[in-house]
């Protein structure tokens, strides 16, 4: 058994993690961020602080005349955000026959395990484009009509107001648990959903309007939600006071953190170049940054493909002979090579997020790895332990980490 244990082992730490933190770091939506490790920050427990400039000397440059007196002797702005190491972990398990089938031959086990990491590495990273679109609460829909039910209704994906699909982020067989942030009415598991607004939990719960939906637990008795317990997403960090009124301990309403406040667009209607235009062209004017990134869903994608249209020019063999804007969007297509888009399928409906990619960052105490549990009896690592009271093992692969905009007013 334990030459078996010891090979799970090895394959984990040894084949599989390289490719893992690579995908789940570098090729996703998270190569467009600035990647900072733990030794590049500094550290007051288990917050990064990160020093930010907060307003220029406007008062100690101007021009004199002869003899004329100099400006006011000003300084720089400088404040400092406390960014809390968050984490994504992901659990699976084998069992006692698995192993004992597989003990005979040491490549064989290599299929199985393969099969759990490649399935636990898309379930991971689902979960992380959609704390990524995020902004740290944890929401996955809000309750629309509190009742006491097993049936409930849904609104507001991702709690961003929408009355599209308010259930894109809840799947059949999850664990969600019904809460205000405060108090938590029940954890229940999704047994099916029925429309784009319904699901039907294992048992009855008693929601109330606005409940947020969440994923839960529950353990020893106790129900547990995700409230805040997320990494900080990019409707977080582009934002005014709509999600993050305080952004990393700093209050963004008050008056002087106007560098922490995005520009936001409400009630747009149609996208046009002209309101893109206009909406870059006002964050450069506030913040001498150039926005070079939008984070869209496919929606918008489309979008934005209908106004090339009158712009394409075709062959008499229907072949495209003056390829533009609306063929790759990854190109900086929009206004003569500034902004590119960047498309997902976890971002929110009807939004556009840019931002200045050079001012977005992700801080990793711990790119990932999987769970040491200690000295496994034959001079090397455990990273599959007994599951109690059972012959089964499981694996557990940890991510910590967070994300932050250090000028927000650039986007």
């Amino acid at each position: 058994m334990g030459a078996t244990i010891t090979t799970f082992t090895s394959a984990m730490r040894n084949k599989y993690l390289p490719r893992l933190r690579s995908q789940l770091n570098d090729n996703s939506i998270f190569g467009n961020f600035n990647k900072q490790n733990k030794d590049d920050v500094q550290w007051e427990g288990n917050a990064a602080i990160v020093h930010l400039h907060s307003s220029r000397n406007y008062s100690g440059v101007k021009s004199t005349g002869e003899s004329g007196p100099l400006g006011d002797a000003g300084s720089q702005g400088q404040a400092q955000l406390s960014i809390p190491i968050r984490d994504v972990k992901g659990r699976f398990g084998v069992t006692y026959e698995l192993v004992k089938t597989t003990e005979s031959s040491a490549g064989a086990v290599v299929p199985a395990l393969q099969l759990e990491m490649k399935r636990l590495l898309k379930d991971i990273e689902r979960q992380r484009g959609r704390i990524l679109f995020g902004f740290g609460q944890g929401t996955l829909a809000v309750s629309a009509t509190g009742v006491a039910s097993a049936t409930q209704d849904t609104k507001d994906a991702g709690g961003v107001v929408s009355t599209k699909n308010p259930n894109r982020y809840i799947k059949k067989n999850m664990k969600v648990a019904f809460t205000d942030g405060t108090t938590i009415r029940g954890v229940r598991t999704v047994s099916s959903i029925t429309d784009l607004n319904t699901i039907v939990l294992s048992s009855s719960i008693t929601s109330t309007t606005g409940d947020f939906v969440q994923l839960g637990v529950t353990q020893s008795s106790t129900d547990y939600d995700s409230y805040n317990k997320e990494p900080m997403g990019l409707l977080g960090i582009v934002d005014s006071t709509t999600y993050n009124g305080t952004y990393f301990g700093i209050n963004r309403a008050t008056a002087g953190n106007e560098y922490l406040r995005a520009g936001v667009n409400t009630s747009t209607g149609t996208i046009s170049e002209d309101l893109l235009y206009r909406l870059i062209d006002n964050q450069e004017e506030i913040s001498g940054e150039i926005v070079d990134v939008a984070f869209v869903h496919p929606s918008i994608v489309r979008e934005y493909w209908k106004l090339t249209q009158p712009d394409r020019r075709y062959q008499s063999d229907g072949q495209l002979a003056n390829p533009d804007a609306g063929v790759n969007m990854k190109a900086k297509p929009v206004f003569g090579g500034t902004l590119r888009f960047e498309r997902d399928k976890d971002a929110p409906f009807e939004t556009l997020i840019a931002a200045n990619s050079s001012h977005l960052f992700v801080i990793y105490a711990d790119e990932g790895d999987w769970v040491n549990f200690g000295p496994d009896g034959a001079g090397g690592e455990s990273l599959l332990r007994p599951v109690a009271d059972k012959t089964d093992y499981e694996g557990v692969f940890a991510m910590l980490y967070n994300v932050y905009g250090d000028r927000p007013n650039s986007s």
